[in-house]
Formats: structure tokens, C-alpha cells, sequence
């Protein structure tokens, strides 16, 4: 099969890029197949390299596995993950091979893509798949682990700690692992829109994948199912919070929100365990009760949100 084969309702539109395919099939990809609890679902080898990869790293496999089980723990179990749309899980071994990945992920998965690319010709193929790739190649720079089109990229130091021998690693390292695949689980866990501008949606799931990953009892849990238990102690968890907290303007911006309209504390806390969509939705009832029509409220809360400070992200959902 060639890898740059994008595949819409009308046919097959290839997409040829040496360099980007190279890349793509020299990392580890297994994409994820079946429907039910996300943990159970099939494992298969999307790129060469994944069964050779396999022969070296025997925890490559067990590793994919790993990260669904923390996806499925944060969704709330096996019954609720059952319904959620996981395409893959892929280990970058550079950053190049990490931007690689997240091209490939969007050219694969993504929906709207594959309904926006009917009727091209060949050059506009070509423009886009490099537009693609630049625009992957700017996004990752720099950053951990992304969630695109239901694939999850890890980035090297991420994939390097996981397939990493039991016990080799240090606690810092996978301390800092857990706090990425708990920040990205979110993402695949909770995959409803809240309906506003694209920039006032980004800023609001970043801010509820860092407030419900970052809770002692989230990093517990994906502490508990990526195997590291023995080696992470709950303040190597709190130093990674400190190494690793891209989000916190995001973060401001909506407890601001939240304080302005009277949702605080434990109101707040409980709001947080819902979805970015039942965020928004209350930030505009609340609105509402005070008198804002519903249009106004639904308008405020995309303005705060949109105009929300772009910090340098380290971890990214694109």
C-alpha cells in the first residue's frame, strides 16, 4: 500500500511526498482498529518500520496498549470509552519523524480534509500537501505529543521513555510522560465541540485538558496504567506540573470567566470533570441569567476565549 494515498468517497487521490513518506515510514505507527472499550480494540502495523521496530523495543506494542488503557481511564472506564473515535497511536523518534506523523495523521483522518480535497486536480494536491506539511513542521516545533484526526503522536522524548526498559528510566523522564500522555488522553477522551470561533474552541479545550489532566488524582491514574507506579512518586508529579504547564493563560482566562459569572471552587472543580462543550454551555447560562440575551452570551464567551494569551505551548492539539 502507499502511504501517500489519501482515500475519499470518490476515489483515490494520490499525494506524493518522498521525503515526508520516508519519514512517516521510519517511526513506529500502529493505528487502532474495532469498535468497544478502547483498550481492546486491534493493534496494526501501519508502517514498516512498526514490525521492526518491534523486534528491538519489546515494549512497542505493550507501550500502544498502554496509552489506550490511559485513554480509557480518563474517559471513565471501559462502557464509556466504547464510543469514542481512536485511529491510532504513532511513536516519533525525531522531530522531523514527529512532524512527519501529524501530516500523515491529518491526510489519513481528518474529515474535513478528505471533503475539501474532492474535485482537486494534481497542483492543488501538491500545494496543500505542502502547506500540510509546513504547517505540521511549525506546530510541533517545540512541542511533546499532539492528538490529530484520533491519532496520537508522541514526540522522541516520549517515545524514547516508553520504550525504554522497565526501571531504566529516571523518575524525572517519566514523570514528565505521564504528564503528557495524561494531558493528551483528554483530547481523545472528550472529542465534543463546543461550537465557538476555531481560536476561542482551541483555547478552551487546551484549558480543560490542563484542568482535568492535571488533578493528582488524573496523573495517578495514568501513572498506575502507563507502569510506573514504582518508579514516579507523587512529588516527581508535582515537579513535572512545574517543568510542563503550557496552558496557563488559557487556564487564567477561563477561571476568570468562571469567577466573573459566580461558578467557583467546588462548582468550578465539578464543571471541570464535564466536557469543554458543558464549559461553554454554563458560562453562557450564567450570562444569560444576568439578563445577556442568549446571542450576547454565546458572543462573550467566544470574544474571552478567543483573546485568551498564546503562551509557547510545549505540549499541542492540533
Amino acid at each position: 500500500m502507499n502511504l501517500a494515498t489519501l482515500t475519499t468517497a470518490a476515489g483515490p487521490i494520490p499525494i506524493v511526498d518522498a521525503q515526508m513518506d520516508r519519514l512517516v515510514d521510519e517511526q513506529a505507527r500502529f493505528r487502532v482498529v474495532g469498535t468497544g472499550p478502547v483498550s481492546q480494540r486491534e493493534l496494526v502495523p501501519a508502517t514498516s518500520a512498526t514490525v521492526k521496530y518491534a523486534a528491538t523495543h519489546p515494549r512497542l506494542e505493550q507501550a500502544a496498549r498502554d496509552v489506550l488503557r490511559a485513554v480509557e481511564a480518563t474517559a471513565g472506564g471501559a462502557r464509556a470509552s466504547a464510543g469514542l473515535n481512536v485511529n491510532g497511536v504513532a511513536f516519533g523518534t525525531s522531530q522531523p519523524g514527529y512532524a512527519a506523523l501529524t501530516t500523515r495523521a491529518r491526510l489519513d483522518d481528518d474529515r474535513v480534509l478528505r471533503e475539501q480535497v474532492a474535485g482537486m486536480d494534481a497542483n492543488e494536491l501538491r500545494l496543500l500537501n505542502d502547506s500540510l506539511v509546513q504547517q505540521s513542521v511549525a506546530e510541533t516545533n517545540g512541542t511533546l505529543a499532539n492528538v490529530v484526526a484520533g491519532w496520537m503522536n508522541l514526540g522522541p522524548k516520549a517515545t524514547t521513555t516508553l520504550l525504554s526498559p522497565p526501571g531504566s528510566q529516571s523518575s524525572a523522564d517519566a514523570a514528565d510522560v505521564v504528564r503528557i500522555v495524561a494531558h493528551e488522553s483528554v483530547h481523545l477522551a472528550d472529542q465534543t465541540r463546543a461550537g465557538l470561533s476555531d481560536s476561542a474552541e482551541s483555547t478552551l479545550m487546551e484549558a480543560m485538558a490542563e484542568k482535568r489532566s492535571t488533578t493528582l488524582p488524573s496523573l495517578q491514574r495514568a501513572r498506575a496504567v502507563l507502569g510506573f507506579d514504582g518508579a514516579v512518586s507523587d512529588d516527581d508529579l508535582a515537579a513535572a506540573l512545574q517543568r510542563i504547564r503550557p496552558y496557563g493563560g488559557y487556564e487564567q482566562r477561563l477561571d476568570a470567566m468562571l469567577g466573573i459569572v459566580g461558578i467557583r471552587g467546588n462548582d468550578a472543580a465539578s464543571l471541570f470533570e464535564r466536557t469543554g462543550a458543558d464549559v461553554a454551555a454554563a458560562l453562557q447560562r450564567a450570562l444569560a441569567r444576568g439578563g445577556t440575551s442568549a446571542s450576547k452570551a454565546r458572543q462573550l464567551v467566544d470574544d474571552a476565549l478567543a483573546s485568551a494569551p498564546r503562551d509557547r505551548t510545549d505540549i499541542e492539539i492540533l
